[in-house]
């Protein structure tokens, strides 16, 4: 199923499938996810040749896309604003000439020094995803630290008209996670010798060499590695780390070494099991007394 006309952008059948292919994986059903993914792997999705074409304003609605949120910088309203959120700081109007970005709401998404280690030497992906903003008089660094050289989210930052009225869509789902979803259910199904297929069609496009002969273990971590990197400041970590149980493990780590830049931190990035949950609000317990409060809180 397809739409035109101002119909585009509509959720499809595609859409459908993959938010179900999803459930099924966070649920571990793998089964079922593998019969969702290929269906969607029948309908005619495809990669688009150059990364950066993905996220071009002027190519919305690609062959790769499956879901996509639409905005548009036309219309009052609707427009986008991600740039406001990921530009530094301390840019000015350097990176967006529509006013100073001295406001608390700029620089809320700072790639972070492990993810840029995560990039394998000669990734296309990493310079279509990340920027680095330097400050005249500074050299740039290849590294996350306090200082006016500073990497920001490149994705989404495309020429636009209007203050505060960008015209970038945020995708949802695309043909590319298609494939990494295939690669790790089919992993999971112990036909770890299929996956290879799928998670090398994402890393060929990104000019990188294919994978051969993974064990299970092996294939597991390198899709896990291929999706954080592939679908980079798409609001997939997050929700990865949780349904593989390494949330605790990888937020620690990850405070130890933020802590170790700027001690100010404190107990920052401490996390426990508890906060992989929200606490249900007081007033839902007193209304239902079947109710019972997530651990910790």
């Amino acid at each position: 199923e397809s739409y035109s006309g101002l119909d585009i952008g509509r959720a499809t059948e595609g859409a459908a499938r993959m938010l179900l292919a999803d459930v099924h994986i966070t649920r571990k059903n793998w089964q079922d996810a593998l019969t969702q993914l290929r269906e969607v792997e029948a309908m005619g999705y495809s990669l688009l040749p150059n990364y950066a074409d993905i996220f071009d304003p002027d190519n919305k609605n690609n062959a790769e896309s499956i879901f996509e949120i639409q905005f548009d910088g036309a219309i009052d309203g609707e427009a986008s604003n991600f740039i406001y959120r990921y530009a530094p700081f301390n840019s000015g109007t350097d990176i967006i000439p529509f006013g100073d970005l001295s406001f608390s709401s700029s620089g809320e998404n700072i790639p972070t020094a492990d993810l840029i280690r995560a990039y394998e030497p000669g990734d296309l992906r990493k310079d279509a995803s990340i920027a680095w903003y330097v400050k005249e008089g500074n050299a740039q660094y290849t590294d996350v630290a306090l200082g006016d050289s500073i990497p920001f989210v490149k994705k989404f930052w495309h020429p636009f008209d209007q203050p505060g009225r960008a015209h970038e869509n945020f995708p949802v789902y695309r043909y590319a996670e298609t494939l990494l979803m295939l690669a790790e259910t089919l992993n999971e199904l112990g036909q770890t010798g299929d996956a290879h297929q799928y998670i090398n069609q994402v890393r060929v496009r990104a000019d990188l060499d294919p994978l051969q002969g993974l064990s299970q273990d092996q294939m597991r971590d390198a899709i896990a590695r291929e999706r954080r990197v592939e679908l980079a400041f798409e609001n997939k970590r997050w929700p990865d780390l949780i349904r593989t149980g390494k949330a605790v493990e990888v937020m620690n780590a990850h405070g130890v070494e933020m802590r170790s830049r700027s001690p100010r931190l404190g107990a920052a990035y401490n996390v426990t099991e508890n906060k992989l949950l929200l606490p249900i609000p007081e007033r839902e317990m007193r209304l239902n007394p079947h109710f019972e409060q997530n651990p910790g809180w």
